[in-house]
């Protein structure tokens, strides 16, 4: 069908005459191969981890049936899946019959595409973004001392001493609430 033909041709998976079919493992990891880095997940997480990761973190989160926790996976109800399947592809066939001309594009300006931004909501956005700079700069700062060989066993043996956290945070140049 043309559907499914669009759907192959956005992925990017050629399939060819005879081939099976891609099955939603290998979606996964396609898209858990594409977007890894952008992630930040640790070495661990298999390819199609790393998809469904993005999928619940970025994809139709208002339809996530669970409380995520960042890099735990959390299995996320079939009918959550379905939902998300379910929009993913009225939203596609709406690009389709948008491209075909046989729809008008929406207005921007339209009430139904305003978003409400409470101040706690933005206040909250602000911090959010502070710590996760501050608490990545504190990684890469540890990295970089566990990349050392003479450093590795100190750096190991110091998270657990005050004062090698302390000359830790001082080497990060993020700073939270100023």
């Amino acid at each position: 069908s043309m559907l499914q033909d669009a759907q192959d041709y956005l992925v990017g998976i050629a399939t060819t005459a005879g081939a099976p079919r891609p099955t939603r493992s290998d979606y996964l990891a396609f898209l858990g191969d594409r977007f890894r880095v952008v992630l930040d997940l640790p070495e661990g997480v298999s390819p199609v981890e790393a998809g469904e990761i993005l999928l619940r973190r970025y994809v139709l989160i208002h339809l996530n049936d669970d409380v995520d926790v960042d890099d735990v996976v959390v299995p996320v109800s079939e009918e959550a899946k379905a939902a998300k399947v379910q929009l993913l592809i009225v939203m596609v066939r709406k690009l389709l019959a948008l491209a075909r001309g046989e729809i008008n594009p929406e207005n921007p300006d339209s009430i139904m595409n305003q978003e409400i931004l409470l101040p706690g909501h933005l206040y909250l956005m602000y911090l959010r973004e502070k710590l996760e700079d501050f608490l990545k700069e504190i990684k890469r700062a540890y990295d970089a001392e566990i990349r050392v060989p003479a450093k590795r066993d100190a750096a190991v043996a110091g998270l657990s001493d005050a004062k090698y956290f302390q000359a830790l945070l001082g080497k990060t140049q993020t700073t939270v609430g100023k």
